[in-house]
């Protein structure tokens, strides 16, 4: 017998013909995330990863690690034997030997994958069932049991557990390739960076700030929440962008209700000329609809039109309520709240809700926005923490 770390994923089975990529990409992230572990090996075992430890001890946080990387539905720290009836029974005894008594009720869970072993899953059952109940006396209860026991059969192995850890779900990071993510420092954006990855994206963050010089960020909570959402498997790529350019400009707009739209339109076009560069394939923003005047459907269309690429808004249904509940969830929030001075804050205090696009295109060729984007691209700069 020996441990080892049973992970099971969810979509992926679905993937068809697809799904041996899918798969690598989730063998690779797992190594990748439990690299500082001294992992003996990492198998792909009928729609099963088995990761083999080379140290026990480090099971506890081999457990945390693997709680943050998507793609996995569940995973169980189990004991793995031979495909053998009787190496079963000897395994189940041993890893309920400090649980199951007179005075505690039970029952088996089994699955087989590998349809060649001499008994399917009722049968098995029905046999460690019996055998546990012979040697600890504890009780069957099929519909309540205060434990589990669960084994899985495979070709050559059999694993038995005794507890499911869910993880976080979703697809691994990577397989829908790169997204630009445009980062605050609020709270929506890093949680639309999480969702974005959860569905396989790996991100790489803009950034734009309201100073001349990067100093006052590289050490901001910015750089905090970057490394606090590569733990979850994004890069910790950062492009700096100053709005410098756009708020000496927009100073003279004729219709200062529109600034923050033609600055979410700059944002765009950046993000898109830093995709092009980068080879990714869509835009993350932590739009919820109606929430804020920039976040009307009116408001989307004018800055939207032009834009070369998909525009993601993983949060576009969510309300503030969901979407901060997610933020402590995930652990962004108290980085979040704190005090940061964003470009936001120098915007008109009261912007159009519904602009028009007439105008807005009018308001465009008025301040020149492509010439912005082309000085505000000259000063990017790319840090990776």
């Amino acid at each position: 017998m020996s441990k080892v770390m049973l992970v099971h994923h969810s979509e992926i089975a679905l993937k068809g013909m697809n799904r041996s990529r899918f798969e690598s990409f989730l063998v690779k992230n797992l190594k990748d995330k439990l690299r500082d572990f001294s992992l003996e090996k990492i198998s792909r075992v009928q729609a099963r990863i088995v990761i083999y430890l080379r140290n026990d001890e480090l099971i506890p946080n081999v457990v945390s690690s693997i709680k943050k990387v998507f793609g996995v539905k569940w995973f169980a720290i189990a004991e793995e034997c031979e495909e053998d009836l009787s190496k079963i029974k000897d395994t189940a005894f041993s890893l309920c030997s400090n649980l199951l008594s007179e005075d505690v009720s039970f029952r088996v869970v089994a699955k087989r994958a590998d349809k060649n072993f001499s008994l399917n899953s009722m049968q098995l059952e029905e046999e460690v069932g019996a055998f546990l109940v012979s040697k600890y006396k504890a009780k069957v209860d099929l519909k309540n049991p205060m434990r589990k026991v669960y084994i899985e059969v495979t070709k050559g192995k059999a694993y038995v557990y005794l507890e499911k850890i869910q993880g976080p779900g979703g697809l691994p990071v990577g397989v829908a390739g790169k997204l630009i993510s445009l980062i605050s420092g609020g709270i929506d954006s890093p949680v639309a960076s999480w969702l974005a990855m959860k569905r396989g994206a790996q991100l790489i963050y803009l950034h734009f700030h309201p100073y001349e010089s990067s100093e006052a960020v590289r050490n901001s909570k910015i750089r905090e929440l970057i490394l606090l959402l590569s733990e979850w498997g994004s890069s910790r790529k950062l492009y700096l962008a100053s709005s410098s350019e756009f708020l000496l400009r927009s100073v003279s707009l004729s219709i200062p209700e529109y600034n923050i739209h033609l600055f979410k339109k700059l944002m765009f076009r950046v993000a898109e000329e830093i995709a092009k560069k980068e080879n990714a394939k869509g835009i993350v923003t932590g739009d919820s609809l109606s929430q804020k005047a920039s976040q009307t459907l009116e408001a989307m269309r004018v800055t939207d039109v032009g834009i070369g690429l998909p525009i993601i808004r993983p949060l576009l249904g969510y309300d503030k309520d969901e979407t901060v509940s997610l933020a402590q969830r995930i652990g962004t929030y108290e980085l979040s709240i704190k005090e940061y001075k964003d470009c936001c804050s120098l915007m008109a205090k009261h912007p159009i809700t519904k602009p028009n696009l007439s105008t807005f295109e009018r308001l465009e060729k008025e301040i020149n926005l492509e010439e912005i984007v082309r000085e505000t691209l000259k000063n990017v700069e790319v840090i990776e923490f």
